[in-house]
């Protein structure tokens, strides 16, 4: 398994709900996708966190 992530930026107003994986950093706020793939590149899962969250907290 391969654990591949990107961040997003998020506008200021989808920050409301506490809910959301929505970080605050010095650039702004932000969002981690991370996607699980299998050896030929198929998506098995996928989450999001906060941008300043650590990658590996979810799948450890």
């Amino acid at each position: 398994m391969l654990d591949y992530n990107t961040i997003v930026r998020a506008h200021q107003h989808s920050a409301g709900k506490k809910e959301q994986a929505i970080g605050r950093n010095k650039g702004g706020l932000s969002t981690k996708i991370h996607a699980r793939i299998d050896a030929l590149g198929n998506p098995t899962g996928f989450y999001l966190t906060a941008g300043q969250a650590h990658d590996l907290l979810k799948w450890c």
